[in-house]
């Protein structure tokens, strides 16, 4: 477990995410001329994303996500063992499988 977690941020540390600020500058009359940023993120609180947006992540990330406590231990073993299948072909010199 510590192999998987020991570079993720505490979660208390979510709270307090400030992400890089756009500085935005406005002409004479209001308009926007420009603006300056190193990341362009706009922060949404969770009960604005949509269902569907929501539903759309966890399909294409963790089909089974609300099945696990957020280690799909399952899915780890899935792929260690494809891995180490693939690996196998490497050695030999054959192509290794699309799959």
């Amino acid at each position: 477990m510590y192999l998987v977690t020991r570079e993720l941020p505490e979660i208390y540390s979510l709270k307090d995410y400030k992400p890089f600020i756009v500085t935005t500058v406005y002409a004479d009359d209001g308009s926007p001329v420009a603006e300056f940023c190193r990341e362009r993120r706009i922060v949404v609180p969770t009960d604005r994303i949509p269902k569907l947006l929501v539903q759309a992540f966890v399909a294409a990330e963790d089909s089974r996500f609300y099945e696990h406590e957020g280690l799909d231990y399952l899915g780890i073993m899935r792929a260690m063992y494809k891995n180490i299948m693939a690996a196998g072909y490497a050695r030999a010199g054959a192509p290794s499988p699309s799959r």
